[in-house]
């Protein structure tokens, strides 16, 4: 983090990155990828059945508190709630 921080850049570096940040919440997620020839690379959260993003590598932290309100909401309405 701060100004030595680098953006990741492959598979590899973007889950690591995201396993860091979402470590520290009590949730199950998953990763998973698609490549997209000639687009840049763009980070969606799937919440049941929203899509949150696109968010650029440099910017997916803004999107995980968006992601984890949606799904709280989700588990509030869901039967088991």
């Amino acid at each position: 983090m701060g100004a030595d921080a680098t953006t990741p850049n492959s598979r590899n570096q973007v889950g690591k990155a995201l396993h860091q940040a979402m470590r520290i919440y009590d949730i199950e997620y998953r990763l998973r990828f698609r490549t997209v020839p000639g687009e840049a690379v763009q980070i969606h959260f799937l919440v049941d059945s929203n899509r949150i993003g696109p968010y650029a590598l440099h910017n997916v932290a803004a999107g995980i508190p968006l992601a984890l309100a949606a799904f709280r909401i989700g588990q509030d309405n869901s039967p088991e709630g």
